[in-house]
């Protein structure tokens, strides 16, 4: 079955060092402890994407696995309604996430252990913060797996370039020091009808992922409109106006206005991944045919 669904897949950031400063602090309780963290964590994330309905695949260790608009055997909604409502639930992750990490403040505060030799050492666990990549288009979807006459497993998912794609822009988001990224055959439904302007996003690269000849137009979803603050408004918009020079090889004005994006209060950590290329543009300079488009060499 061939469905047109809004792909979003979740991945919490440096989950493997998460796990190792568990293990120092919990010792032989470290599994089930660690165990019974995600869980709580994995279950408040989870029900932010069922409440939209959307459908949990699989998880993965740390990551989940969703998809929207399938099944739909009774077409609740338009493959627009469908990317939309993707992008509502990665939103509400994010604040789901926030609320987690302020009521298991516990779990944040330095302790201080013996490590194997017997020297006292300090271990603080970070918050935990997960990164979101959302695609949309035509995937392959239905009961796939071992299917013989002594066994049989099989598990209702979907496989194809466009499920490929949206795992690569959950690891985009490293990049840019986003949370949220969303490609534009997501972006441009979403933005449609009327859900029109009710969610903020930020326009970055044209970027070829690895394994993908076709540059993708990326987008950081940063919040529904009503709830961002004027001071990150003004950010945006200081950083578009950047974009916009970077893009005509003005790079001397455009990092001038990345640089005033991040002086406005909190910092913009994406414009300054910008004015950082725009310092080494300055300096190297950029071939004839630079068109902007941004190579992406790892996942």
């Amino acid at each position: 079955l061939s469905l047109h669904d809004a792909l979003p897949i979740s991945d919490i950031q440096k989950f493997s060092t998460l796990s190792e400063s568990i293990g120092k602090i919990y010792g032989e309780d470290a599994p089930n402890y660690l165990i019974a963290i995600l869980n709580d964590y994995l279950g408040q994330m989870s029900n932010e994407i069922l409440f939209n309905g959307g459908n949990i695949d699989k998880y993965e260790g740390d990551a989940i696995i969703s998809m929207f608009g399938a099944p739909d055997p009774m077409n609740a909604h338009t493959p627009e309604e469908w990317a939309y409502l993707c992008l509502d639930s990665a939103i509400r992750m994010k604040k789901v996430e926030t609320i987690f990490n302020q009521s298991h403040s516990e779990l944040f505060e330095p302790k201080e252990i013996s490590n194997a030799m017997g020297a006292k050492e300090i271990v603080q666990l970070k918050p935990l913060q997960t990164r979101i990549g959302v695609n949309s288009g035509e995937a392959f979807v239905g009961l796939m797996g071992s299917k013989t006459e002594s066994f049989s497993k099989l598990n209702y998912t979907m496989i194809g370039d466009t499920v490929n794609l949206a795992s690569r822009l959950e690891g985009v988001n490293k990049a840019y020091s986003s949370w949220i990224m969303c490609s534009d055959a997501t972006w441009d439904m979403a933005d449609s009808g009327s859900n029109k302007g009710k969610i903020l996003v930020r326009r970055l690269d044209r970027c070829r992922v690895v394994g993908r000849s076709t540059p993708v137009q990326l987008y950081n979803v940063v919040g529904f409109s009503d709830e961002v603050s004027l001071n990150e408004k003004d950010k945006i918009a200081l950083f578009h106006e950047a974009l916009d020079k970077y893009l005509l090889k003005d790079f001397k004005n455009a990092l001038s206005l990345f640089m005033k994006a991040d002086s406005l209060e909190g910092g913009d950590a994406v414009s300054l991944v910008f004015a950082e290329r725009c310092k080494a543009f300055i300096q190297k300079g950029v071939s004839e045919n630079w068109d902007g488009v941004v190579n992406m060499t790892s996942k």
